[in-house]
């Protein structure tokens, strides 16, 4: 996903709550939006999540499993719930539900969104999975990307951040949107106004001011600082 609409999708999601000072904590403002929810549950099973929603009179079609998770996002119908292990360190549960949000937005919020934008709320129906698309409706390129009936995603305890080239791409654009939730990048640069930092420099400010577990600062503050490196003037080039 671009840089640009990872700025985008964080900056209209901060705007309905005045942006607060770091470190930011993403659990009490999703409380606050209508339809998503997040559910803290020890060593969350996929087994786990199916039961919860039961429970609380919700019956979503997905399959269930043992596996456990440090997050599972469910999306269907609008709604969505987020369950993280309350096991975690504050720190560490911070990233994951960002990581989780970030799935939900890119993936399922924000293309459902679009859909009805331009094609209207008759199309939510086959969003939801509840009818096929009707040979009348010739809006099939318009549905590519956009996740039909329920979505659902798990991190997994051992999943590293800095998965390199083998890392989904809609793994790392779900990585790029928490980043960019919890330590806006120009907010970080906003912390180095006289000087281009290290990266070492940069993941310090990111673990102490903005909360982020080391793991997950490392590489951003190396995308960071690479970001605010001076270039060489046409002099220094030619060693003038």
């Amino acid at each position: 996903m671009p840089a640009a609409s990872i700025e985008r999708l964080a900056d209209t999601f901060w705007e309905g709550f005045g942006r607060p000072a770091p470190p930011r904590d993403l659990e009490p403002h999703l409380a606050r939006l209508t339809g998503l929810f997040v559910v803290p549950l020890p060593n969350p099973r996929r087994d786990d999540v199916r039961d919860w929603l039961r429970g609380a009179g919700v019956a979503v079609p997905f399959a269930g499993g043992d596996k456990e998770f440090i997050g599972f996002l469910v999306a269907y119908r609008s709604r969505a719930a987020i369950f993280v292990d309350s096991t975690l360190p504050p720190d560490l549960r911070r990233v994951v539900v960002a990581h989780e949000f970030a799935h939900y937005l890119a993936e399922y919020e924000a293309p459902r969104q679009r859909v009805v934008r331009r094609l209207g709320p008759s199309l939510l129906p086959v969003l939801d999975g509840d009818r096929p698309l009707a040979p009348s409706e010739e809006w099939a390129g318009m549905l590519a990307g956009v996740a039909i009936g329920v979505h659902t995603h798990g991190l997994q305890r051992e999943y590293t951040p800095a998965g390199g080239p083998d890392l989904p791409p809609a793994e790392q654009a779900a990585n790029d949107l928490a980043l960019e939730l919890l330590a806006p990048r120009r907010c970080v640069r906003a912390d180095f106004p006289d000087a281009a930092p290290t990266p070492e420099g940069v993941q310090n400010v990111l673990e102490s001011k903005y909360g982020l577990p080391a793991a997950w600062a490392s590489g951003y503050a190396v995308t960071v600082a690479t970001g605010l490196a001076r270039p060489k003037s046409f002099g220094a080039m030619f060693g003038l």
